[in-house]
């Protein structure tokens, strides 16, 4: 993060001015950077994008970003599946005027497959 902040500015990266945070909206949380809370990056639930280039050249960082990513892909897999189990249960239920039957398996589904998700959303 250092070399990357100095790259950008000649002044010092202070904590105040350089440390990443994470903060959360409705699709994911946003990596956020400083005591300003600049927005730098975002892990999102549903479209993962890898954050690497935030974290600056630093093979560790580096590292720990990409195996990061892939957890997350793995998550948002799961999250998105889940979302369209949940549709699908919702137009079914709507036509069906309730939850019957294999509607009550679809959302099971769902369910389980949002829950399996949050492990790897937030690894």
């Amino acid at each position: 993060m250092k070399g990357s902040a100095q790259a950008v500015s000649s002044e010092p990266c202070t904590y105040a001015r350089c440390a990443l945070g994470l903060a959360p909206v409705l699709t994911g949380l946003d990596l956020v950077r400083g005591v300003s809370a600049e927005r730098v990056g975002g892990l999102n639930f549903f479209w993962p994008h890898s954050v690497r280039a935030v974290l600056g050249a630093n093979d560790s960082s580096a590292y720990h970003a990409d195996r990061a990513f892939e957890a997350r892909v793995i998550g948002a897999t799961f999250t998105d599946l889940a979302a369209v189990l949940l549709a699908a249960t919702t137009v079914r239920a709507i036509r069906e005027h309730g939850v019957y039957g294999s509607n009550i398996g679809l959302a099971l589904g769902g369910a389980g497959l949002l829950g399996l998700s949050v492990p790897f959303q937030f690894s």
